[in-house]
């Protein structure tokens, strides 16, 4: 797999695909009954986090920082001044200062240990 980016693809019966981003990239998977799983990896905010989120069922999203800017990293501030249109939001990959934080029921901060359904 080259990390610029991974074609289209089916896994089983779950199609994934993949979004350039900045570092890591974003992307989508669609599962069986079409529930969609939209997920950051570590990069600086693109308009493709939007696309992704787009009918998303559930966007997995890093949030390193409240608001300090961190090269090749997600800031809550980024996702929050974005239309996100993601049904569910779960945060993840958080600093020492997003943990102190405790972001608004809108989104869900991820933690060891937690199961998800969708």
């Amino acid at each position: 797999m080259r990390r610029s980016g991974l074609d289209p693809g089916e896994i089983g019966a779950v199609f994934v695909s993949h979004l350039h981003g900045d570092h890591f990239g974003v992307g989508g998977t669609g599962g069986a009954g079409g529930t969609v799983i939209a997920y950051t990896g570590d990069t600086a905010w693109t308009a493709a986090i939007t696309r992704a989120s787009h009918q998303a069922d559930l966007l997995i999203a890093e949030a390193y920082h409240w608001d300090k800017p961190v090269p090749h990293h997600l800031r809550y501030a980024d996702l929050v001044t974005h239309e996100i249109t993601a049904r569910r939001v779960i945060l993840t990959h958080m600093s020492a200062d997003m943990l102190a934080r405790q972001p608004p029921a809108a989104y869900e901060a991820a933690h060891d240990g937690l199961v998800i359904t969708v």
